[in-house]
Order: structure tokens, then C-alpha cells, then sequence
């Protein structure tokens, strides 16, 4: 199933995907321009997490966040700018494990991000929606489920099997040729039969 079968977004959960990334959007942007010039909070901040008081390594760390997110903004780049934020996330979790902080309050705080920032592009974004396991069991299902053409593909296939087939034919006491299914078969039936599956095969293909 492509992206374009997938079940339609309600607009209720388009909206809630659309608030959740603009809150991530918002509060990335707001840490990213803050680095830029840098502010006096921000290196003050950098030492005791192990990173020396630099303001070019504040800027490169600032550039890069404002990147990612101008990408996941984005409708058409979104799920690469998720994954770009992912990372960026991930460092800052390594960068608070590695010096003890507080596990809820700050070092799971990106994690905390990171299911808002996913939560909010599976909402929007049909690309996302389609890898998820529920529609992967519905595609199954609809697989699965034979369609009343197949039925009639499949009883017109063995009229013509048993029309074709004349050592499968075996006779009747009565001297009458049947085949295997019991079915008399004149050689208009077998015309019938196998010019039925030749528009039945057409009439899938189109479909």
C-alpha cells in the first residue's frame, strides 16, 4: 500500500501534529539564537557540562540546531530534520550522562523532546504514518481478503483446466465425458469458459 492509500488525516490530529512540532520549532529556535552571539548564560552554562567556554563552538552548536530545525519545518524535509534533531538530542543526553546530571530533570529532558518532536510529525506527515505496525496490519488484512473477482478468476480457471485437459477426462458409466470436478463441458461451455477468465484477467489488470 503507498502513502497516497493510507487512511486520511483527521483534522483534529493534523492540528495536534501541527501544535507539538510548532512547540518544538519554537523552543529549538530559542536555543539555537541564543548560541549565536553567544550569551553570557550560555558559555557560563558549557563549562560545567564539559565544553570549554568557546563562543565559536556555541555558534557552531547554534547554526547546526537552527539548520536541523528549519528542516524539519519543512513539509518536504521534515522527517530528515526529525532525524538531524534526533542526534542533536542524543548528544545532549550523552553530554549529561557523562557528567551526572539529574536523570528526569535533565538528562531524559531531550528524550522528553524527542517523543513530542515524533509524536508531532506522525500526526502531520502521511510518510511517517505509513511505517507505523497498525498500517501494516491493515495491509495485511486487505491483502488476505480474496475479492469476488479472484473467486470468479479461480472458478473460470478450473473450467478451463478441465476443458483443456483431456486425459484428465474420465468416463461416466453412462458413456458421458466428465472431468474430475463432475462438470459436462460442450465446446461452447469450454469457448464460454475460457473467453470469461481472458476478460476477467483484463478487468485485474486494469484494476
Amino acid at each position: 500500500m503507498s502513502i497516497s492509500q493510507t487512511a486520511p488525516i483527521s483534522s483534529g490530529a493534523l492540528w495536534t501534529g501541527r501544535v507539538l512540532s510548532g512547540l518544538i520549532i519554537l523552543f529549538m529556535i530559542f536555543d539555537s539564537v541564543i548560541k549565536l552571539p553567544p550569551l553570557d548564560i550560555v558559555t557560563q552554562t558549557m563549562v560545567p557540562l564539559g565544553w570549554p567556554a568557546d563562543p565559536n563552538v556555541a555558534r557552531t552548536l547554534g547554526i547546526i540546531g537552527l539548520i536541523s530545525t528549519a528542516l524539519y519545518a519543512l513539509p518536504r524535509t521534515s522527517v530528515l530534520g526529525a532525524i538531524l534533531l534526533t542526534g542533536y538530542m542524543g548528544g545532549a543526553i550523552a553530554t549529561n550522562m557523562r557528567v551526572g546530571s539529574p536523570l528526569f530533570s535533565h538528562t531524559l529532558f531531550a528524550v522528553y523532546l524527542g517523543i513530542i518532536l515524533w509524536s508531532g510529525l506522525y500526526l502531520r506527515d502521511p510518510r511517517v504514518r505509513a511505517l507505523s505496525p497498525s498500517v501494516d496490519k491493515q495491509r495485511i488484512k486487505r491483502c488476505s481478503a480474496p475479492s469476488s473477482s479472484s473467486w470468479s478468476l479461480s472458478s473460470a480457471a478450473i473450467l478451463v483446466y478441465a476443458a483443456t485437459r483431456p486425459n484428465d477426462l474420465v468416463t461416466q458409466p453412462h458413456g458421458q465425458h466428465q472431468g474430475r470436478a463432475g462438470i459436462d463441458l460442450s465446446a461452447d461451455q469450454r469457448f464460454q469458459a475460457l473467453a470469461g477468465m481472458v476478460a476477467l484477467r483484463k478487468s485485474s489488470i486494469r484494476r
